[in-house]
């Protein structure tokens, strides 16, 4: 998955994605949505890990600069079934 927004609260915009099931983190991923962010291809999350066995986690999708501060927007959302 990957998000797609607008923000010109600044230029260097991150989202960190957490999905946990029961309470667990079982998903975590961070990916830079500007030009010159080194690793590009993580803006395209694949909602897997070996912790992830199946079902529905509860996610977390949180915007803010590099640096993690300030948080800019959330998103909440249940993934998977």
């Amino acid at each position: 998955m990957t998000f797609n927004f607008t923000t010109t609260a600044t230029d260097t915009p991150t989202v960190t994605l957490l999905c946990s099931q029961n309470g667990v983190d079982v998903y975590g991923a961070t990916g830079g949505f500007y030009p010159s962010y080194p690793w590009p291809w993580t803006t395209h999350m694949q909602l897997y890990s070996t912790s992830w066995q199946g079902g529905a986690a509860y996610c977390t999708a949180t915007l803010t600069p590099v640096g993690g501060s300030p948080v800019l927007a959330t998103l909440k959302f249940t993934a998977g079934a």
